[in-house]
């Protein structure tokens, strides 16, 4: 499964549907029921959230998992 999430937040990252570029900040608290915009589900309030906000007050939301996945990707 964490193969086909990584697939996926590459594909987003390639198409820019995910930023590739330095973030301004980074907040993290529990789920809200906020969809993934990394593996596209829902971030239950059992789960971490991971906020994260750049330059044209773009908002991206990620599970924990997910967003270490897209740090691992941008961070070449």
């Amino acid at each position: 499964m964490a193969d086909s999430i990584e697939t996926i937040i590459r594909e987003r990252i390639a198409s820019g549907e995910l930023p590739r570029v330095e973030l301004l900040t980074m907040k993290v608290w529990p789920g809200t029921g906020a969809p993934c915009d990394g593996c596209g589900q829902t971030i239950h309030l059992g789960h971490v959230q991971v906020e994260l906000r750049f330059r044209g007050d773009q908002v991206v939301r990620f599970h924990f998992s997910c967003c270490r996945i897209w740090m691992g990707e941008t961070s070449n």
